[in-house]
């Protein structure tokens, strides 16, 4: 998604940062900068909003300093002031907003503005204790106003015994082996492990138990 220059610009969003002066469902944000080595003029500024690992994080750099440094054309004919806000969907999260815009009938700039006011919010300081009652800041609600938040969670599915086999097999199928062998087959710690194992199932277990026995399991 990319923002018109007259609702953003890298620097409230980087002060705002800096001072805390944000809410976010994102647990971290990192800041990425390249600079030239004779002057120390920037070449490249980004901030990331969320982990680049996972499957939705908002991106926001200065698209001006990336043309300069990417492109032949005459740096005059570039705007000073650019730049540019992208969110990456992923597996799942990419899912659902493909579901909201088939179902929900709305464009795409809707549904990620929607997403991205779901996700963080820059605010106006405030002398209220409670950061999440600062109102929004000017610039920013400038540009999600119009939108609804967006929620794009995903229900986790119970995890069966099928699935709980698979993953003992998968993850620690050689551990096992190797204690094993080394035991010469004596399975003793084995069983105490399962009998102690045993005194520690959640509903989660008992549910998985129930729907593989086909029967309710009480605790």
């Amino acid at each position: 998604m990319t923002t018109s220059q007259k609702y953003l610009t890298m620097t409230p969003i980087h002060e705002a940062a800096l001072a805390g002066y944000f809410t976010s469902r994102w647990s971290k944000w990192d800041e990425i900068n390249s600079r030239q080595t004779s002057n120390g003029h920037f070449l490249g500024r980004t901030m990331y909003f969320g982990s680049q690992n996972s499957d939705l994080f908002c991106r926001i750099y200065d698209k001006s300093l990336e043309r300069k440094a990417k492109s032949e054309e005459n740096p005059e004919n570039i705007p000073k002031k650019w730049t540019r806000l992208e969110l990456v969907y992923r597996k799942d999260r990419a899912k659902k907003v493909v579901e909201h815009l088939i179902k929900g009938k709305k464009p795409l700039g809707h549904v990620l503005r929607g997403t991205l006011k779901q996700y963080l919010r820059f605010l106006k300081p405030s002398t209220d204790q409670n950061k999440s009652r600062w109102p929004s800041a000017g610039w920013w609600e400038l540009l999600l106003s119009d939108v609804e938040s967006l929620q794009l969670t995903i229900k986790k599915e119970r995890k069966s015994i099928e699935d709980m086999t698979a993953w003992v097999d998968k993850q620690i199928s050689p551990t096992i082996a190797a204690i094993m062998k080394a035991q010469e087959g004596d399975m003793s710690w084995l069983r105490k492990i399962i009998l102690k194992g045993s005194t520690r199932l959640t509903q989660k277990h008992l549910d998985a138990i129930s729907m593989y026995k086909g029967s309710v399991v009480y605790d």
